[in-house]
C-alpha cells in the first residue's frame, strides 16, 4: 500500500475511473463546475457521443438536446429541484438518498427513438460539500414498446368488447365472475358491479337452475370448453331470456385450469322466431296432409257416385245366380260346391267394398242434433255387446259426468265408434280391456290441437278417448291408416275404408281424430274432438 497520501488518492481515482468506464449501464460525471468529468463507454454506445468530445467541457447538453438547457445533474449541483418538472414531463426525487429521477422520449438519441430513464445523484467530500453529480441513463425502449403496445392491445380489446353486441365475461375455477363487460346492463340489466363476485347461477330461474347447473358443472369437471350451451336467464326486471354462451377453458403457465372467458347472448327473439317458423311448419304439414287426404277422398268420392251402382246391380245378379246354382247342383257335386263358395265368398268381398263406397258418398248429409256424448257410447256398447262377450273383453268406462251436450248426427257418430271399437277388439287377444273415456278440455294455443287444426286458445271441446290393450300401431304402417283401401285385414274380409270413413264423418262434424300408440303399455288410443 502507498504511504503518500497523493499516491493513495491517486489510486482511488483511478479505481472509481475504472469503474465507471467499465460499468455497462451508461454513466457521466461531471463537477461542481459543469464541466463532464467522466463520460464511460456505455454512454458513448447510447449517446453516439465520444468521450474526447465532451469530456472536460460543459457541452453533454448536445448530446440529448438541441438547444442549451439543464440536464439532470446540472440541477443536482445547483440544488435546485424545485424546477425539475419543467424541464422534464415525467420526474420525481429519489426517496432513497439526495437524488433525482426523470424519464421520458428522445427521437435522437444516438440516432434512434428511445426511451431513457436518467438518475442522478451528488457526490460530496467529507465535509458534506457537493463537488461532482454522477448521472445514469436506461434504455428502456423495448419495454415501452412492449407497453404500448400492450395498452394499444388491450384498448382495442376494450373498444372490441365494449361494443359488441355480444357479452363478455370471466369466471374462475370456482364460477365466480371476476370480469363483466358493461353490455350485462342491455343484456340482463345490471350494471357490471352488481354482477361481479356472484355466479352465473344466481341469475337463473329455480326451475331452470338444476339442469343447468348440472350440465355447467359436468363441463367444469371435464374442463372442456363450452360451446352453443342454451341457459335461462332472469332479467333484473323479473322477465326470463334464453341466453347463448360459448366459452373457452383459461389456463396458467403451468396448464392448471383457472376458469372460463366467454361470451354470452340474447337468442330469446330467435328462439320464438325457431318456435314460430316450427309452428307454421307443422301447419303447412297439416294443410298438405289435408289436401292430400281431400284429394284422395274426392277420387273415392267420384269412384263410388260413379261405380258403386253400376257395380252392384251385376254383383246382385251374380249372388242371386250362385244361390240358384247351389239349390239345382246335386248334393253329391263336392267339388262344385267348393268352386261356387269360392265365387260366393269372392262376390260378398266385393259387395262389401261397394256397401264401403256407397256410405261413403252418403255421408255429406248430417242429421245434427244436441247429444249426450256418454248416452251415446253406452249405446255403441249394446250394439256389440255379442263379439264383447265372446272374446270376453272387458270395458272400462270413465265418464266426465259434467260434459256438455254437442251437436253431432248421433247414427254417423255411433258408425264410428262402432268401427274402432271393433277394430280394437280385433286387434287384441281375448281377455282384452277397452277404456272408453270422455272430459271436457279447454284447447291450449297450439296449431294443431284445435279440432279444425287452427288456433283457438278459448275454444272448448268434448273429448273421447278409446284406449286398447292390442299391440298398437307399427311405425312403417302408422301414416298410411287412414289410406282408402289400406288394410291389414284383407283375409278377414277387410276393405279398407272404414278409417276412411271414420275420419271423413269426424272430419263432416267439424272435429278430429288423432291415432297413438300407448307410452304407458302397450296398445293403441284414438282421441276425438268435438268442438263444443
Amino acid at each position: 500500500m502507498p504511504d503518500d497520501p497523493k499516491d493513495s488518492l491517486l489510486i482511488k481515482q483511478e479505481v472509481i475511473k475504472s469503474i465507471i468506464q467499465s460499468s455497462a449501464v451508461a454513466t457521466f460525471v461531471i463537477d461542481a463546475n459543469h464541466k463532464v468529468v467522466y463520460w464511460n463507454k456505455a454512454c458513448e454506445e447510447l449517446t453516439g457521443v465520444k468521450a474526447e468530445e465532451i469530456v472536460n467541457t460543459s457541452n453533454h447538453w448536445k448530446a440529448f438536446y438541441d438547444y442549451n438547457r439543464p440536464c439532470l445533474v446540472d440541477l443536482v449541483v445547483n440544488g435546485n429541484s424545485q424546477n425539475i418538472s419543467f424541464f422534464y414531463n415525467v420526474s420525481a426525487k429519489s426517496e432513497l438518498i439526495e437524488g433525482l429521477h426523470a424519464e421520458g422520449w428522445y427521437s435522437n438519441l444516438g440516432g434512434k427513438n428511445r426511451y431513457i430513464i436518467f438518475d442522478a445523484v451528488p457526490v460530496c467530500d467529507e465535509s458534506g460539500n457537493k463537488i461532482a453529480a454522477i448521472e445514469t441513463l436506461q434504455d428502456i425502449t423495448l419495454v415501452k414498446t412492449a407497453e404500448k403496445a400492450l395498452r394499444i392491445s388491450e384498448q382495442k380489446f376494450r373498444d372490441l368488447v365494449e361494443t359488441i353486441t355480444d357479452w363478455v365475461w370471466e369466471i374462475d375455477k370456482d364460477l365466480v365472475y371476476v370480469y363483466v363487460s358493461p353490455k350485462v346492463r342491455d343484456l340482463l340489466g345490471y350494471e357490471p358491479n352488481e354482477v361481479l363476485g356472484k355466479s352465473p347461477f344466481d341469475f337463473m330461474p329455480e326451475s331452470a337452475t338444476q339442469d343447468n347447473r348440472e350440465t355447467l358443472k359436468d363441463k367444469y369437471n371435464k374442463r372442456v370448453p363450452i360451446s352453443r350451451f342454451e341457459n335461462i336467464k332472469r332479467h333484473k326486471d323479473g322477465h326470463l331470456l334464453v341466453i347463448e354462451t360459448n366459452a373457452v377453458l383459461i389456463v396458467d403457465e403451468k396448464g392448471l385450469f383457472k376458469g372460463y372467458r366467454g361470451v354470452s347472448r340474447d337468442i330469446t327473439e330467435r328462439k320464438r322466431a325457431e318456435e314460430e317458423l316450427k309452428k307454421a311448419y307443422n301447419q303447412l304439414k297439416l294443410y298438405q296432409s289435408q289436401l292430400i287426404q281431400s284429394e284422395k277422398m274426392d277420387v273415392v268420392g267420384r269412384l263410388a257416385s260413379g261405380v258403386a251402382h253400376e257395380v252392384k246391380n251385376p254383383l246382385a245378379i251374380i249372388l242371386q245366380g250362385i244361390d240358384y246354382l247351389f239349390q239345382q247342383i246335386p248334393k253329391d257335386q263336392e267339388n262344385i260346391f267348393l268352386i261356387l263358395d269360392c265365387m260366393n265368398d269372392a262376390v260378398q268381398r266385393a259387395d262389401n267394398i261397394i256397401k264401403g263406397l256407397l256410405d261413403f258418398s252418403s255421408i255429406s248429409e248430417l242429421n245434427m242434433q244436441p247429444e249426450d256424448l256418454n248416452a251415446v257410447i253406452d249405446d255403441v256398447l249394446l250394439l256389440i255387446k255379442n263379439p264383447i262377450n265372446k272374446h270376453h273383453i272387458k270395458i272400462q268406462r270413465a265418464f266426465a259426468e259434467d260434459n256438455p251436450r254437442v251437436n253431432l248426427d248421433k247414427n254417423k257418430i255411433q258408425q264410428v265408434l262402432v268401427n274402432l271399437c271393433m277394430n280394437a277388439i280385433e286387434a287384441m287377444p281375448d281377455n282384452g280391456q277397452i277404456t272408453l273415456r270422455t272430459y271436457r278440455m279447454n284447447i291450449a294455443d297450439e296449431a294443431g290441437d284445435t279440432p279444425d287444426g287452427t288456433d283457438h286458445p278459448d275454444k272448448s271441446v268434448v273429448v273421447v278417448e278409446i284406449e286398447d290393450t292390442g299391440p298398437g300401431i307399427t311405425d312403417d304402417i302408422f301414416s298410411q291408416i287412414l289410406d282408402p283401401f289400406f288394410t291389414t285385414k284383407r283375409d278377414k274380409g277387410g276393405t279398407g275404408l272404414g278409417l276412411t270413413i271414420v275420419k271423413s264423418i269426424i272430419e263432416m262434424h267439424g272435429g278430429k281424430i288423432k291415432f297413438e300408440n300407448r307410452k304407458e303399455q302397450s296398445g293403441l288410443r284414438v282421441t276425438l274432438m268435438f268442438s263444443v
